[in-house]
């Protein structure tokens, strides 16, 4: 209902109950006096030219309460790692661990034998050599490995000195193939009486 119309039927019914008010208090007024030779005509009221009000409970509205969504922070995407996988190491010797037995000798005719541990990081063919103190070295020869690991090589060096003398001396391992390396002196003292 428009509020025109609201203000119209409330205005009706204000009149209507002005107009009513004041037929009863002249009636009032006309009854108190008992001495009236005439009755005054009580005012008739024409409603059909009154706005009707109707006073039937419309339905109230209700506002919607309105309703703010925060967005929630879209967490951010954190990059996968993809793991570098580590090289295939060049296949090669790592690492050569010489000795010699005896350490010293007292005799004036010695054998000494040499023992190399030869370790690679992975398959490879290793070519390499015995080098001695005396500028001397074996013939090339070869080991196979299938796999990382660990072989075991030995030589033999027969000395002979003079009475009265004493000789210090070595051997080791020459690498040849893959790439070049040398392993350390295994030391070995001689001494004649």
């Amino acid at each position: 209902m428009d509020r025109k119309k609201i203000i119209y039927i409330v205005a009706g019914i204000i009149a209507i109950l002005l107009i009513a008010f004041g037929a009863f208090m002249f009636g009032k007024k006309q009854s108190g006096t008992g001495t009236a030779a005439e009755t005054t005509p009580t005012p008739t009221i024409e409603t059909s030219l009154m706005p009707t009000l109707d006073i039937s409970a419309s339905p109230s509205i209700t506002p919607t309460k309105s309703v703010t969504t925060t967005p929630t922070k879209k967490p951010t995407a954190t990059p996968s790692v993809t793991p570098t996988p580590s090289p295939t190491p060049t296949p090669g010797v790592v690492n050569i661990e010489a000795t010699v037995s005896p350490t010293t000798s007292s005799s004036c005719t010695q054998k000494f034998t040499f023992t190399a541990k030869i370790y690679t990081n992975a398959a490879a063919t290793v070519k390499y050599k015995w080098v001695r103190s005396d500028n001397a070295s074996s013939a090339e020869q070869t080991l196979t490995y299938t796999e990382a690991g660990m072989q075991t090589v030995t030589t033999e060096w027969t000395l002979g000195q003079a009475s009265g003398s004493t000789y210090n001396g070595w051997e080791r391992i020459e690498i040849t193939s893959p790439g070049s390396a040398l392993g350390n002196k295994a030391e070995y003292t001689l001494s004649c009486p």
